[in-house]
């Protein structure tokens, strides 16, 4: 559970940045480690419901599959 860190009320968390340029694609952050390992997972979003702040983070538990 996410707060809005404006308004601090609850955010919407069932949210993903699209490409609209590319209609299959979704944004993706890929983490590297010291030896160029990466690791790639879907970025989202939470969007709060009353004042509209939106924040992208990653779940770290859940990554893509290459």
């Amino acid at each position: 559970m996410r707060k809005c860190p404006l308004c601090h009320q609850i955010m919407d968390e069932e949210s993903y940045i699209i490409d609209q340029g590319v209609s299959i694609s979704d944004l993706v952050l890929i983490k590297k480690d010291k030896n160029y390992h990466r690791e790639k997972y879907p970025l989202k979003a939470a969007v709060c419901p009353d004042c509209g702040h939106v924040e992208l983070y990653i779940d770290a538990i859940k990554k893509c599959s290459q």
